[in-house]
């Protein structure tokens, strides 16, 4: 199921600072890259599901987003 975006803002905000690196092993629909960007944060999330790259793509729309499949 997809993390809310208000508990992925505040985990991310608990536990790393402005220009951080944000780790994601499992990226699924995308709301944890959305929060980190918008925090100020680097971020790199990683989804073996192909199909969820378009719904991540669609869900973050102003961030340029690098598929290394």
């Amino acid at each position: 199921s997809e993390c809310p975006p208000d508990i992925a803002k505040q985990l991310i905000s608990d536990f790393s600072q402005p220009n951080d690196m944000v780790l994601d092993p499992f990226l699924g629909s995308g709301t944890s890259l959305g929060e980190a960007i918008k925090l100020g944060r680097k971020f790199i999330g990683i989804e073996i599901n192909k199909n969820a790259w378009q719904a991540i793509r669609e869900k973050n729309k102003n961030i340029v987003i690098h598929n290394n499949l």
